[in-house]
């Protein structure tokens, strides 16, 4: 039976160099106070007296470092340690496996990017133990970016061991072998063969289709979403085939949840297969009717309230309800944002909806005044449209 290793701490809060905490709303590149890299270097030099923190701090400090972004700082921190510990990859692993236990979450993931130089430079020569480190340093800190520079350097033998990983004991180095080759892995580096054509990833996804864990079933569910951003047609025929076989009793609610996340950009662009993978009713038997909004005008803050009744000659039976927003784009065009209501299966004919939704600047989203739109969709058609005014 697999067994489960130690969950991977989240990293949401961390200390800063006055020993107060950075909240989840400050970037986390601010992670890497001066006291972190301290930290970092008092570590690793307690783990090998020979370690040279002055000129470890040197290398980070001389990096332009306050101008780079997160992940630069990333690179910056393991391309100093690649160049202050043991230039034998054995010694400096050896310096770094005490070191491990100390950090944890997001912002560890410099120790993999040390791994990725490492065996990146030497690839023949530092394969087996680069490999090895790989699972053991992704239970503390994901070696999910660090893997994707090995995949695209020899995706056969990459890939091969990613398929080893599938029946490991720990569920994060199962994890590992479907994010890590993820065709569109967010903030990663991109993989166009894998996007191209995931027929190698197949196997991957294939073993661990009913693995115990959430976590890793999540993965796999993640991945199948972005191949179906390129090949619907591939996920499609996955969704129908994993559906009708027959998996274990304990697993055939989490199994049919996972095809359903993996199929949920499909199931957003109103994928008439996937509706009917799913049970949705024919969207042409469902009628919108009395929508509304309670204004027509709204200002930046307020939210817009809306109102419809889904209507059906017979029952309306199962429907997934959205709706999308067009918002004003700086050049003039309008651009739609589908969110999801829910989803209902209804034995009457008719049953109304009210809904708000508010309207707020983000950090992934800038309001512009003028024309907008708000229409309803169900069962992924669009059914009616309604314009309105957004002031500033």
């Amino acid at each position: 039976m697999l067994q489960s290793c130690p969950p991977l701490p989240v990293c949401g809060e961390f200390p800063s160099s006055q020993g107060a905490t950075i909240d989840r709303n400050t970037p986390l590149k601010y992670g890497y106070t001066d006291a972190y890299i301290a930290r970092i270097a008092a570590s690793v030099n307690r783990s090998w007296p020979g370690f040279d923190r002055a000129a470890f701090t040197a290398l980070i400090l001389a990096s332009n470092w306050d101008e780079l972004e997160l992940k630069d700082r990333m690179r910056c921190i393991s391309r100093a340690l690649d160049e202050t510990l043991p230039s034998d990859f054995s010694e400096a692993l050896a310096t770094l496996d005490p070191v491990l236990h100390e950090f944890s979450g997001f912002l560890a993931m410099f120790f993999p990017h040390f791994l990725e130089r490492r065996i990146a430079r030497d690839f023949e020569a530092n394969w087996e133990l680069g490999v090895l480190a790989l699972a053991r340093f992704t239970v503390h800190s994901s070696s999910e970016f660090a893997v994707r520079p090995l995949i695209l350097q020899n995706p056969a033998r990459m890939l091969g061991q990613m398929l080893d990983w599938t029946s490991s004991d720990c569920e994060h180095v199962r994890r590992l072998a479907s994010e890590g080759s993820r065709p569109r892995l967010p903030w990663a580096m991109a993989l166009p063969a894998l996007k191209h054509d995931p027929t190698p990833l197949l196997p991957i996804l294939e073993a661990l289709r009913d693995d115990p864990s959430e976590y890793v079933r999540r993965s796999v569910a993640n991945s199948w979403n972005d191949i179906s951003k390129d090949h619907p047609g591939i996920v499609l025929e996955m969704a129908e085939r994993w559906l009708e076989e027959t998996p274990s009793i304990s697993s055939t609610g989490d199994r049919r949840r996972l095809v359903k996340h993996a199929c949920r950009t499909l199931l957003k662009a109103g994928s008439p297969l996937a509706m009917v993978l799913f049970g949705f009713r024919d969207p042409k038997a469902l009628h919108a009717e009395a929508f509304r909004l309670e204004r027509p005008t709204i200002r930046l803050g307020d939210s817009l309230e809306f109102t419809f009744r889904i209507a059906s000659k017979s029952s309306i039976g199962r429907v997934r309800i959205e709706y999308a927003v067009f918002y004003q784009k700086a050049n003039g065009s309008m651009s739609p944002k589908v969110f999801k209501i829910s989803e209902l299966d209804c034995v009457g004919k008719q049953r109304t909806v009210t809904r708000r939704h508010k309207f707020r600047d983000l950090s992934t989203r800038k309001h512009h005044a003028g024309p907008h739109a708000i229409e309803l969709r169900l069962n992924g058609v669009p059914k009616a449209k309604l314009g309105f005014e957004l002031r500033l």
